[in-house]
């Protein structure tokens, strides 16, 4: 529903970190949920690595989706789906910033706006979000911040002032 009310959206899918998915099984029928749905607007790799937003549009396609395979279903195996795209380097670059503050988050943010190497990758998904440890889910059953949300409200402003407007000039 959301792709239809909304079709100058792209939605960009990162399937990694599936432990509970032992089997080929498992990974087969997931790529078959995700492609039931969003099968028909998936632009899949075969739309070449120099794919643009605009090649999307044209070909109807708002949907990315990355699959990390695992040792239960290689890349090679017959059962891949086509239209996930593989998750590796070329394809991807989606740095995490292991940041628990906006004052850590910034400096991360700075290094990928201002560096152009991570560009290489087709896509690049700029992570701007804060990383709970420990002794921040323990703090926060007491005191805010009580949830992700919450510890999420901080970041929002920094890249509205900071990020968004320095990178908009660079797109004229």
């Amino acid at each position: 529903q959301f792709l239809r009310d909304h079709p100058h959206e792209v939605v960009l899918l990162d399937f990694n970190h599936l432990y509970c998915m032992p089997s080929r099984a498992d990974h087969c029928q997931l790529q078959r949920i995700v492609g039931r749905h969003l099968g028909a607007r998936m632009a899949g790799p075969e739309m070449g690595l120099d794919v643009t937003y605009g090649n999307m549009r044209a070909a109807g396609r708002q949907v990315v989706a990355f699959y990390l395979p695992s040792a239960a279903l290689p890349r090679a195996a017959e059962q891949w789906d086509r239209r996930f795209w593989p998750h590796d380097r070329r394809h991807i670059c989606t740095p995490w910033p292991r940041a628990t503050s906006v004052e850590t988050l910034r400096p991360h943010i700075r290094h990928h706006t201002d560096h152009n190497a991570e560009r290489e990758a087709t896509f690049f998904v700029l992570q701007a979000v804060l990383t709970p440890v420990a002794k921040t889910v323990a703090r926060g059953l007491v005191l805010p911040p009580h949830n992700l949300c919450q510890m999420a409200a901080p970041v929002t402003p920094f890249l509205e002032e900071e990020v968004i407007r320095d990178l908009a000039p660079r797109r004229l």
